[in-house]
């Protein structure tokens, strides 16, 4: 049986070791394109182009 992630109120409760457990790696169950464009915005949100000696560049 699964578990939902939230109740009919939008409650989300915590992941439990069986919830981990049961995930699937990114590569097997989205398409490419999609996993491209989810690692761009991880690079780019996690840089901060306030910090000094930060050398990523900041898309507008």
């Amino acid at each position: 049986m699964i578990k939902r992630l939230a109740d009919k109120e939008g409650e989300v409760r915590e992941l439990t070791d069986e919830d981990v457990k049961q995930m699937r790696p990114m590569g097997d169950v989205l398409p490419m394109e999609f996993q491209r464009t989810i690692r761009q915005g991880i690079s780019v949100t996690t840089a901060s182009p306030y910090q000094s000696g930060n050398h990523h560049a900041v898309i507008a």
